[in-house]
């Protein structure tokens, strides 16, 4: 019976009856995000002061952080289209629709290859969608590279869609667009060339031209553009250390997220026992996993130790791997690593893995509705009255500035008026 009625999600009507529940829960855990939207930091800081006060086709080439951000500017260019009073609800709206995409695309026959049962893929795309530890990646734009880096890994081992046109330009859209919003492609590459080589056939190969384009163009402005928010030291990273991100952050991040830590961290002994059992899951879907499942998790560690090496400065006076060990800043960080440790967890419930290892997984997924339950809300960002200086921006003569307040408390955005 429940089989049979999983089922129903592979035609249309489930799967529109799944698009409506995933945005439902997107929703739910911050309403505020489209009821009542603000903008927030880079959003209206750089990307949208940026388009406003010098145009939307010269901020396009401007890197920020020491690559290009090119989805967050595109969005923040549309912003230009709509008055002024709605631009945090268009591009909160596009990061919405931008967050559930990978979710939806899992759903999709395409993916089939990456889970034959409708059920493990529905676990994951849950769990991508529920996932704790994730608070400061909701409602704003800025989070999108994070997202498209997820979308476009899917659509690298997704079935290749070799006689629909709609799909192969869809394919090409989310890997420019990834690839020339963060430094996700450097990462990508490797995936690409394994799975061109694996596959061979023109669209794999399509694949790997455009990320490799897209991977050196961002390579090269990290190397040769400003990147002065960036420590330019490496961190002192000890293992002690190195375990304590992955526990605190990764494993404890999935199993009980940001709420629930503090209420394990008294548990002194369950904290070291989990994060070893993770690591034997992990080790053990490298070495047994299907080659997609081995890719997500190469390019999750990727991410995790690229992180550990160059994160941005932090305005605190503990040194920046601590502050990323004990705390929620910079939890975007592992976002890509949580949901790396989730897919081995999925597929760790196969029957055709050992016992202990299938005990083990369905433990971590039992325990990680502690985690889902208690980060489940989002907390909304302060309201700044943001349509109060619009209406005082739009009296301005021409020439004149305004500094608007946005969130988080401290930030601006300068606007000139045209």
């Amino acid at each position: 019976m429940p089989g049979n009625f999983l089922k129903k999600f592979e035609n249309i009507y489930g799967y529109l009856f799944f698009a409506l529940l995933a945005a439902s829960l997107v929703f739910l855990r911050k309403p505020e995000t489209l009821l009542h939207a603000q903008l927030w930091a880079e959003d209206g800081k750089i990307w949208f002061a940026q388009a406003y006060n010098i145009g939307a086709f010269k901020s396009l080439l401007i890197s920020d952080g020491g690559y290009f951000q090119t989805f967050s500017r595109l969005a923040a260019a549309l912003g230009l289209l709509v008055p002024l009073s709605k631009v945090p609800l268009l591009l909160n709206s596009i990061e919405f629709l931008l967050q559930l995409s990978p979710a939806l695309l899992l759903l999709t026959p395409r993916l089939k290859n990456i889970g034959p049962k409708i059920q493990s893929r529905l676990l994951l795309a849950g769990l991508y969608l529920l996932l704790p530890n994730t608070a400061e990646l909701d409602g704003h734009i800025t989070s999108s590279q994070w997202y498209l880096a997820v979308l476009a890994f899917l659509v690298l081992v997704a079935s290749p869609a070799v006689k629909n046109k709609l799909w192969q330009f869809f394919d090409a859209v989310v890997l420019l667009l990834s690839g020339l919003t963060g430094t996700f492609a450097i990462f990508l590459i490797p995936v690409a060339a394994v799975l061109y080589k694996t596959r061979r056939g023109f669209h794999s190969g399509l694949n790997l031209c455009l990320i490799f384009f897209a991977g050196v163009l961002q390579a090269a402005s990290v190397f040769l553009l400003s990147h002065e928010n960036r420590v330019h030291v490496l961190p002192e990273l000890t293992a002690k250390l190195f375990f304590a991100i992955f526990s605190r952050q990764v494993v404890w991040g999935l199993l009980s997220g940001a709420r629930g830590y503090l209420i394990i961290l008294s548990q002194g002994w369950l904290i070291p026992l989990a994060s070893v059992l993770a690591i034997v899951v992990i080790i053990y879907a490298l070495v047994k996993g299907p080659l997609e499942l081995k890719l997500f998790l190469v390019f999750g560690l990727a991410i995790f130790a690229a992180s550990l090496i160059t994160p941005t400065k932090a305005a605190l006076s503990y040194p920046i791997l601590k502050v990323l060990s004990r705390s929620t800043d910079g939890i975007r960080y592992w976002f890509i690593p949580m949901l790396s440790f989730a897919s081995a967890l999925v597929w760790g419930l196969s029957r055709s893995n050992r016992r202990a290892i299938r005990f083990v997984c369905a433990l971590f997924l039992c325990f990680s509705i502690f985690g889902i339950v208690l980060d489940f809300r989002h907390h909304p960002y302060p309201d700044n009255n943001f349509g109060l200086y619009v209406e005082k921006f739009l009296l301005l003569p021409k020439g004149e500035r305004l500094s608007i307040p946005i969130t988080p408390p401290g930030w601006q955005m300068e606007l000139v008026k045209h």
